[in-house]
């Protein structure tokens, strides 16, 4: 009965937290079956929530949303605030990451003043957290950086939210130019995660480890760190990581002249994009492609695409973080498609 459900709720977070997904879906999707059966309403909406969590990692935003949907009807209907906070939450990050940000802004609110009335610390740090990645997002790093302090404040040593909120820090510094700073905050973040023993977002976080390291010249360093990164991403079935990762190795290709092999995985990494409706992720990842293809001797093809990613960036008002990878200092994406359409 009820003790069953939670239990493999339970097991489905375990799996989670160390990266089997698999094994994460089928046991949440058995505590769904259970909870159904017996009436267990707030067991149902947890369970909803962790399989629309799985989605969000596999990239599968739609069905993330399907199964919020329910979870909120839920939510409501038994009047359960604390968990409708988390409701809202996780669907306004599968929002972002469909390019529904002012929708996305305002679940972040909602969930916020839930959270906050209902005197829940760590669920006010969440959406605190997520909504600092919007601002990040869209430039503004003095928001994010006073999001992300205020998410920190309220979060004890162990939770595992901190880990995440050290790297989104450490993204912060890093577009400012900050490397060695930027570097300390993700070796800290690293550092938690292998503490607590969550490894789900590790892929990300060697991802970030080694765009410092190389804007750092340490290539040898930040190889080891990129390939971390594709073994996480590859075992956990992660196309946002893994388009990532195909950009970054394009930009480095082309800074070698390597033109052929920066075009072949700009394409790679839109096509992975595209086919999980990554909206925020398909403009940066045409404006990588526009660059690639202007540098080909392709002026029209690089055109069309520079359009096409400035047509979704002006529309989420999305600014990518500086990189080294930049073909100039501090240029954004818009900046840089608006150049290519001149």
């Amino acid at each position: 009965g009820e003790p069953l459900a939670k239990a493999l709720l339970d097991r489905a977070r375990a799996a989670f937290d160390v990266g089997e997904t698999a094994s994460a879906a089928a046991a949440a999707e058995a505590a769904l079956l259970v909870a159904q059966r017996l009436g267990l309403g707030a067991i149902e909406v947890s369970a909803r929530i962790r399989l629309a969590i799985v989605a969000d990692q596999r990239g599968a935003f739609g069905a993330g949303l399907a199964q919020l949907e329910q979870a909120e009807a839920l939510t409501r209907r038994d009047g359960d605030r604390q968990r409708l906070a988390s409701v809202l939450n996780n669907q306004a990050i599968l929002n972002r990451r469909l390019g529904e940000y002012d929708r996305a802004l305002e679940l972040y609110r909602q969930s916020l003043e839930i959270s906050a009335a209902l005197g829940h610390q760590a669920g006010t740090a969440t959406p605190l957290n997520n909504m600092g990645v919007l601002l990040y997002n869209r430039g503004d790093f003095r928001g994010a950086l006073e999001h992300y302090a205020r998410a920190l404040a309220l979060l004890p040593p162990g939770d595992d939210l901190v880990a995440d909120t050290l790297l989104n820090i450490g993204l912060v510094h890093h577009s400012q130019g900050d490397l060695e700073l930027a570097e300390s905050y993700i070796r800290r973040s690293l550092a938690v995660s292998h503490e607590l023993g969550v490894v789900n977002d590790l892929a990300d976080s060697y991802l970030r480890l080694g765009e410092v390291l190389l804007a750092q010249g340490r290539r040898e360093e930040a190889l080891q760190e990129l390939a971390r990164a594709e073994q996480e991403a590859t075992r956990l079935d992660d196309p946002l990581t893994l388009a990532e990762l195909e950009l970054l190795r394009g930009d480095v290709a082309l800074q070698a002249g390597r033109t052929a092999e920066a075009l072949e995985l700009g394409v790679l990494a839109l096509q992975r994009v595209r086919a999980v409706g990554a909206v925020e992720n398909v403009g940066q990842a045409l404006s990588r492609l526009a660059r690639a293809r202007l540098a080909a001797g392709q002026p029209e093809e690089a055109r069309a695409a520079a359009a096409e990613a400035a047509g979704l960036l002006s529309e989420l008002h999305n600014l990518e973080p500086v990189s080294y990878t930049h073909l100039r200092a501090h240029e954004t994406v818009l900046d840089l498609v608006c150049r290519l359409l001149l």
